[in-house]
This record gives C-alpha cells, structure tokens and sequence, in this order.
C-alpha cells in the first residue's frame, strides 16, 4: 500500500511534466511578453512543485530517523533488545 507522501510525490513530478510540456508546445499561443510571462509563471509552479517534493522527502527521513515501525527500524530496535542486560533495566 502506498503512503500518502509516496502519492503526493508522484502526483507533484507528474504536475512538473506537465509544465514542461506547456511551456514547450505554448499551449495558449502566446507571443512576445505575454509568452515570457506565461512561461515565468509555469517555471515559478515547476519550482514550487520541486520544493514541495524535496520537503516531503525530508519530513519522511525525519520520520524514519525516529520509531516509524517499518521493518529496518524494527530489526534495529530488537538487535538493541537482544544486547541488553539486566542493568539496563533498572
């Protein structure tokens, strides 16, 4: 099953594909300045999308540095387990 965070990231680069073809093909058959200012607008989108992508990745490396319960970190908490003595437990 697919985390929300995994959809978002995906739904975000397909938005930039989209930007890059509309600024490509000129789909509203701009010309001179009203073109330049049609394609700084979908550069300032694709930029936003960009960010918005590289802070769901941080969020979900901040999660994963804590207890997230997937597997990696649930292998390391019980080889932190099995190490432990009795006077850990005082």
């Amino acid at each position: 099953m697919s985390k929300a965070e995994d959809v978002w990231t995906v739904v975000l680069y397909e938005l930039i594909k989209h930007v890059e073809l509309f600024g490509t093909t000129n789909v509203m058959e701009y010309k001179g300045k009203e073109f330049k200012a049609f394609t700084t607008g979908l550069g300032m989108v694709s930029i936003l999308c960009k960010k918005m992508i590289d802070d769901i990745k941080e969020s979900m490396d901040e999660i994963h540095e804590e207890d997230c319960g997937c597997e990696d970190c649930i292998d390391e908490i019980v080889a932190g387990v099995a190490t432990m003595g009795p006077e850990d437990f005082e």
